[in-house]
Formats: C-alpha cells, structure tokens, sequence
C-alpha cells in the first residue's frame, strides 16, 4: 500500500493506494492524528508521502523551498511557502509547555514576536500568517515520524511538483477553480484509468466518512501515486535539496521529494540528486 496525505481544515485525508497501474484499487479516510492512520495501515504501507515540512533548517532558508519556487515559476511560486526554522519550531514547543504547566502565558503577539525573532535570526525571513499558523502541525507531524522506527518510510512532498512531473505540463491552473481541478483530475485519469468510474461508484467502500475538499483529496492522490512510482521504480526517485544534501538537528531530511517519469520536457531544471 501506498499513502498520500495531504492537510484537510484540521484534519489530514489519506489516499490508499494498492495494486499497479493495471490493476489500481484506492480508498480515501480522514484522520484527526497521523497515529491513528499508521495503527491501521502502517503495518501494510511501503511508502507515505505528506505534504508539510519535515526536516527543518537551522541557517538559512530551506533551499528545497526556493528550488521548489523556482520549479514552480514566478506566477506559482505562492503555491509553496518557507518552512519555519528548527529553533523557531522549538521556541514553540517551548512556550507551550510553558502553558501546559501553568506559567504565565503571552499574549498572541508576544509569541508570535518571539517565535518569528527567532525565525528572522536563522532564516532573515519572516514568518507569513499562513506559515505561522501550520508551526503546530509541522510539529505534530515531526513528532509522528520521529516515532517511526523507520523514518524512511514517510517523506515530504509537494503536490503540485508531482503533479507537473507526472504531466506534460510546465504548470496548472488554480486549484480553487474548476479547470485547475480538471487538468489535476485527468493527470490522476492517466494513471488510473477507472479512476473517476470507481470513485462515483464506490460507495463507503472507496469514502469513509470523507469531508475534505475536491482539491486536497486529489494532492493525497497524487502524493500516493508519486510514492508508488518511487517504489517500483527507484531510479525515478528525485531529491530536491542542498548540495551536498543534509539532514537536520533531529536527523531529518531537509529535502522535498517526486518521481520523474523523463517526459516532461516543459519542466524547469532545478538542483535534484537521484
């Protein structure tokens, strides 16, 4: 089994996927916890992919993210965002334990000044809202791979990375509107071909109390489509990372992953290590 997990309001929706490209089966759940998803399929997953930063820099901007941006091009160069520095991660922690035991608390204001003062120290960046506000959930999903006894089993992606190097596509439209939806819809249609026939006709059998948008549920399609093209296939595996590739204070990847199909010539050339 392969899984994709992509961030859903505040809970995550898994893609399952099973069998090859002739013979595809996929079921989608909606987990509050990562732990509860690997308690059930953990033990039968061979690769997760997740759509949030794991390993975290310590000095410096991730250059995965600005690879990533670069790939992505000027007009979607948005539809990624700068991870939070290591310690700025841990400052969070920090402050929240602190309130967990009952010390004075900040205001809002004051934590995010010395969250970001930290950021801006290791990174000369800015935290942007949106960032700031996915700091609990990089932390929660660091915290579940750490648990894992093989941390190689999960690793972190961008949907729309995996989705531009399963296409002929140098980008896509919005995913917020409808075209954007489609031309994601028929890269997914490629890859399973009974893919739109099995999903209106599956029942509870394909949904299990599933309320995430049509967007994330085709982000966790793809990663999961992504991370079985890496299984079967190792030499389609590609690291966008630094030079030489590092890992973090926790031992963690700093790197974003995909799979290469050698098709996509409209692609833009970024820094990647097989």
């Amino acid at each position: 089994m392969y899984i994709g997990v992509d961030g859903s309001k505040n809970q995550w929706v898994a893609a399952l996927l099973a069998g090859t490209k002739e013979g595809t089966t996929i079921r989608y759940v909606q987990v509050e916890h990562l732990e509860e998803l690997w308690a059930e399929f953990g033990t039968a997953c061979r690769k997760l992919l997740i759509d949030m930063p794991l390993g975290l820099s310590s000095s410096g901007k991730r250059r995965c993210d600005e690879l990533v941006m670069d790939m992505l091009g000027p007009a979607n160069k948005k539809r990624c965002f700068h991870a939070p520095s290591y310690n700025a991660l841990e400052e969070w922690r920090r402050l929240s334990h602190a309130d967990s035991e009952g010390v004075p608390s900040l205001s809002p204001r004051e934590r995010y000044d010395a969250i970001n003062g930290i950021n801006v120290k290791e990174t000369q960046l800015n935290l942007t809202p949106p960032g700031y506000a996915l700091v609990p959930r990089i932390a929660n999903v660091r915290d579940f791979v750490l648990s894992i006894a093989d941390r190689s089993m999960v690793s972190e992606a961008h949907p729309e990375v995996c989705f531009i190097a399963l296409s002929n596509r140098g980008s896509f439209s919005s995913k917020h509107h409808l075209p954007g939806l489609f031309e994601r819809l028929a890269v997914i249609q490629a890859e399973i071909p009974n893919y739109i026939h099995d999903l209106a006709n599956g029942g509870n059998r394909v949904w299990s109390n599933v309320s995430a948008k049509m967007d994330d549920v085709l982000d966790a399609t793809v990663l999961a489509l992504t991370a079985r093209m890496m299984m079967e296939n190792p030499a389609s595996i590609r690291r966008i990372t630094d030079e030489p590739p590092i890992n973090d204070q926790s031992g963690i990847p700093i790197e974003i992953v995909y799979a290469s199909n050698n098709h996509n010539s409209n692609r833009t050339e970024v820094k990647i290590f097989n």
